[in-house]
């Protein structure tokens, strides 16, 4: 018997990004039949889904009527295609999922990719969605954390009425360079060949705090260095980041693009910046140092587990811009130093970033809930 999985994330990019892997994996699990729903396709969107997939609008922003729409259309799709069990990612799809599982009463396990309430924040707002999250663990059967500051967070607060485990990240190293390799003609021209070369995949949203990049940039063209720079992804705040770009004098050595070959870019770079104010366990970095990149990245939450500082990476406090631009540029004036990280993180990743032990913990769990849903029934 195949039982029916339901992955639902906010936006298609999760499907196809942080997820895909993970999908084609469970996807030749002989036990379940594995389903994917976010938000519609993306324009200009190449990837495609790995498994079966399901438009559903989820807003990203708090939105109540459209909020309760993505709920009314999640129990319409749950019920009309049977499925079995529904397994969230990231916080708004794991809002509406909750709600919607539970009403059609299948079991509920949602993953964290960072936690929604976390340090740095307003008091209001992380009191807001602690209370949220809180209350929708009225609604789940497990949790599941990509990072030990995350888990031991969730493992402080008491008032959760579901389980808590924490899970990790990674990546398959082998198809992140196959990736690499096979695509690295679709990408040639992003880059010149006379430049330090820096690349950013992150997606443009306030959460990853992307004007340090850019001021960063800026400092260094200040200096003389010749120095390019992509940041890759898609979000809100395109515009606002282009313009200021543009106000800078950047945009011949600064650029935002959408590529599918985001494995083939990180392979052009000489190193990998992200600047977030809180991850759960980075895939873009995670990518880099499957690819032997240094990385320069904020010491925060679930990016300061990946990257060990001097020694897989430099780690920086965030928010300071001084220390940004010295670990860049200590990076484009010492290869030996690049060399030595770039080794080092590959080996991280190869030793404990593994994605099918991940994938092992989900089944186990989806195994034990739907037996209690069984068990319930009778």
């Amino acid at each position: 018997m195949k039982y029916r999985l339901l992955v639902v994330a906010t936006a298609y990019q999760s499907i196809v990004t942080i997820l895909d892997s993970k999908l084609k994996i469970l996807a030749r699990h002989p036990s379940f039949d594995v389903c994917a729903a976010s938000s519609e396709e993306e324009p200009g969107e190449e990837r495609k889904p790995a498994v079966v997939f399901f438009p559903v609008h989820i807003p990203r922003a708090i939105r109540v009527l459209g909020d309760i729409h993505a709920v009314f259309s999640l129990i319409f799709l749950i019920r009309r295609e049977r499925f079995d069990l529904v397994h969230t990612h990231t916080a708004k799809a794991g809002f509406v999922g909750a709600i919607a599982g539970w009403i059609c009463g299948v079991p509920v396990i949602h993953s964290y990719h960072g936690l929604p309430f976390f340090p740095g924040q307003k008091r209001t707002a992380y009191n807001i969605y602690k209370f949220i999250e809180i209350c929708l663990s009225w609604f789940r059967q497990c949790l599941f954390t990509q990072n030990h500051f995350d888990f031991e967070t969730l493992g402080h607060t008491h008032a959760l009425r579901c389980p808590v485990m924490y899970e990790g990240n990674g990546v398959d190293v082998g198809t992140v360079r196959e990736n690499a390799s096979r695509y690295s003609p679709f990408v040639k021209s992003i880059f010149s060949d006379a430049s330090f070369k820096i690349a950013c995949v992150a997606r443009l949203e306030p959460v990853k705090y992307l004007y340090t990049l850019i001021d960063a940039v800026k400092f260094l063209k200040s200096k003389g260095v010749n120095v390019e720079c992509v940041i890759a992804g898609k979000g809100p705040l395109k515009q606002d980041l282009e313009t200021r770009i543009h106000k800078n004098n950047l945009h011949e050595i600064l650029k935002i693009i959408y590529t599918p070959y985001i494995h083939a870019l990180i392979n052009c770079a000489d190193c990998v910046v992200l600047t977030s104010i809180k991850e759960g366990i980075p895939r873009s970095l995670m990518e880099a140092m499957a690819l032997s990149k240094p990385v320069v990245a904020t010491d925060v939450a679930g990016t300061n587990e990946l990257v060990l500082h001097e020694k897989t990476g430099i780690l920086v406090p965030f928010n300071d811009q001084d220390k940004f631009n010295e670990a860049i540029l200590r990076l484009i004036n010492d290869a030996a130093l690049r060399l030595r990280l770039g080794i080092s993180g590959h080996q991280r990743i190869v030793e404990r970033f593994n994605e099918n032990a991940i994938i092992g913990l989900w089944i186990e769990q989806y195994e034990k809930q739907l037996s209690n849903r069984h068990a319930d029934i009778r």
